[in-house]
């Protein structure tokens, strides 16, 4: 599914989403709008991570380097391979605060959302400046990347995103619309559609940091560690979680939290010592 229309949207109220006015986009009404006072529209935010990173970065990525020779963004070979050059040299540079360091594309298809965000607002605009601008196309494709970096740099400062929010906006516009002829109609999925509205997220959450998954997807890892096997993963984690409270091994800042959860199964077959108190495991 395509999202060609790009200008002269009228947006959805919350009013229209619960009376389920627009038969194609509603195929039932959802469980969560019976929660008093929460508005639809405004108040699920668009998930950048997927969207921009995992989503249009990798898209405009996979068409320069994939194997679609016919396309006009295809770059050359040699091409690919001094730009993966220049990522991977950057690696020496690149501070503790990244979680990873730049691949090359050679192993695109293996990056995580981190390296297509690292690429976006730091290593992609320096690497292609001067590798592609002197190609057929090479400038325009560059310019066109600029207007996806630029805007998802100002809604992810919090200094920037609020002074210069229309400003992002309407070069997120012109991006989705400049997408359409650089990159052809087909392109223009959900993801890029999703351009069109996130920077107006920044009016109830802020920088789009302060919504964004990727603090939740890193601590899924914490989850699966906690899961022993397939069956009842969430008492699972809950046990776990609630053995490591209280142990003094382990400090968590939120008192309030497992207040109210009722464990069953207490026993003290291992593996920790026969001890049970104030250690205390369940099955």
């Amino acid at each position: 599914m395509t999202f060609p229309n790009v200008q002269n949207l009228r947006l959805r109220t919350n009013e229209e989403f619960l009376n389920l006015l627009d038969e194609d986009f509603h195929h039932s009404a959802t469980p969560l709008s019976i929660i008093p006072n929460f508005n639809f529209i405004t108040g699920v935010p668009l998930d950048y991570l997927h969207a921009v990173c995992l989503g249009v970065t990798r898209s405009i990525i996979n068409t320069w380097v994939g194997s679609q020779r016919t396309h006009q963004c295809k770059l050359p070979a040699s091409v690919i391979i001094l730009l993966s050059n220049k990522l991977t040299s950057l690696s020496s540079y690149i501070p503790c605060e990244f979680n990873r360091k730049p691949r090359s594309f050679v192993e695109v298809k293996r990056w995580k959302g981190t390296e297509f965000r690292q690429f976006l607002l730091y290593t992609g605009p320096v690497i292609l400046q001067e590798s592609i601008r002197a190609l057929n196309k090479g400038a325009e494709i560059y310019s066109h990347f600029l207007c996806l970096f630029i805007p998802m740099f100002i809604l992810l400062n919090p200094n920037l995103c609020h002074k210069y929010q229309n400003y992002a906006r309407d070069l997120l516009v012109h991006f989705v619309r400049k997408t359409k002829s650089l990159y052809g109609e087909k392109y223009l999925t959900h993801n890029f559609h999703c351009l069109l509205h996130i920077a107006d997220d920044v009016s109830t959450f802020g920088p789009l940091d302060n919504c964004s998954p990727f603090k939740f997807e890193n601590y899924l890892q914490t989850f699966k560690k906690h899961i022993r096997k397939g069956s009842k993963p969430l008492q699972q984690v809950v046990k776990r979680i609630t053995e490591q409270m209280e142990t003094s091994l382990h400090e968590f800042k939120d008192s309030n939290l497992g207040s109210n959860i009722y464990h069953f199964g207490q026993h003290c077959n291992g593996p920790m010592l026969n001890l049970c108190d104030p250690f205390r495991q369940y099955t």
